[in-house]
Formats: structure tokens, C-alpha cells, sequence
């Protein structure tokens, strides 16, 4: 999994970088100008720079998680990242988030494809994404990607509501 996890892949619109701590700056100014909407439903733990970068080398360091940022083509800029954790030798957890000010671009969507290409490569037969129940934007984007809705889940003492997406990997 270590060669797949740190393939860069090719898309029409976007490019799937691995995550590397070069980006650290640029992901969390990303960060900072999504922060109160990624908030609601990711805890990244992002106060300072430093902290990014702790991120970015936990994740790097991780044997069972796929990370990378996702990068516009045209103007190199980061939108966004993608991550999938290894649940088991057939299954892969997918979380994505896309800056808000690149969201309704078709940014998420080819970088779920392209994710998907690299998720059958390393193994893998199938996806699953848990999702907040308010969190309809990343809904109707799993929907489109293929996902069907499988059941629903509470967590944490806060009580979360996760709806509970899968797909399989062709």
C-alpha cells in the first residue's frame, strides 16, 4: 500500500497530491478560510500553523490512511483534501473536504473518481463514508459518486447522527 499511497493522480479539472509537510502552509490558510464550516463536521484540531504541519505528518506516518490534498490543475492552488482510512483488508473509510470558497465546481466530485482509481489499485473492494445527518451537500455528493445510503449510526456522548454510505470498487 506504501507505493499507492503516494501516487499522484491526474484528473481533467484536478490533481491528487499526497499529503506532504511542503503544503502545511498552504492547508491550513485553506483551513483557516473554511475553518467555520469544516468545523461542523470535521475536527482537524487546527489552532496554529505548527499544528497543521502535526497533522499532515500523523497522517503521513499512519500504515492504514491514504492522504491527499487536492489540487486545481489550471492554477496549482490547493481546494481541498481527500482522505481514506483502511478498515479492514476490503474496505476504505472516505473523507473529503473542499474549501468553501471552491465548493459547486466539480473539485469534490473528480476527485472522488480519481480517489476511487486509487483506492481499487491499492486493494480495496468497496468504500464507505460516514456522513452527519445535517451535512447535506456531502449527501447529495456521495449519491452522485455512487454511494447508496446503508443505515444510520449514533455516536460520541454529543450524540451524533451518521448516516452510514457504501459503494463497491470496480
Amino acid at each position: 500500500m506504501e507505493k499507492i499511497k503516494r501516487k499522484r493522480l491526474v484528473g481533467e479539472k484536478v490533481l491528487l497530491e499526497p499529503f506532504c509537510l511542503e503544503k502545511a502552509k498552504e492547508f491550513f490558510e485553506l483551513y483557516q478560510t473554511s475553518r467555520e464550516v469544516w468545523n461542523k463536521f470535521i475536527t482537524l484540531g487546527f489552532e496554529r500553523y505548527e499544528d497543521a504541519i502535526v497533522y499532515i505528518a500523523q497522517q503521513i506516518k499512519q500504515d492504514m490512511t491514504m492522504a491527499h490534498f487536492i489540487i486545481e490543475k489550471v492554477s496549482g492552488k490547493m481546494v481541498g483534501f481527500i482522505l481514506g482510512d483502511r478498515l479492514n483488508e476490503r474496505f476504505v473509510a472516505r473523507t473529503r473536504a473542499i474549501g468553501v470558497a471552491f465548493e459547486g465546481q466539480g473539485y469534490a466530485y473528480e476527485a472522488g473518481l480519481l480517489f476511487d482509481r486509487l483506492a481499487n489499485k491499492a486493494g480495496f473492494v468497496g468504500e464507505v463514508a460516514f456522513i452527519e445527518k445535517e451535512n447535506s451537500h456531502a449527501i447529495d455528493l456521495a449519491k452522485r459518486c455512487g454511494f447508496t445510503w446503508q443505515t444510520e449510526m449514533v455516536v460520541g456522548w454529543a450524540k451524533t447522527v451518521l448516516e452510514v454510505y457504501a459503494k463497491p470498487l470496480c
